[in-house]
């Protein structure tokens, strides 16, 4: 289910900056614009109603796996 508020709170932003760090993003040894392109992807997923941590990391390993192919 979608989220019911429009702007993504203090919470939503922390879990998704888990998602991301759990995957390896936002370290020094990933590319700028891959991490960029991790955190809109991971962003639109929560924004569509994807908002529990496991969930969200599939889907993004997922996405990841996706785009190596």
């Amino acid at each position: 289910m979608p989220t019911s508020h429009q702007y993504l709170t203090s919470h939503d932003l922390a879990v998704i900056q888990r998602v991301l760090a759990k995957a390896g993003f936002g370290s020094s040894k990933t590319a700028p614009g891959i991490d960029r392109e991790a955190a809109r992807y991971v962003m639109r997923q929560f924004q569509t109603g994807l908002t529990g941590e496991a969930e969200l990391t599939r889907a993004l390993d997922h996405h990841l796996g996706d785009r190596q192919k």
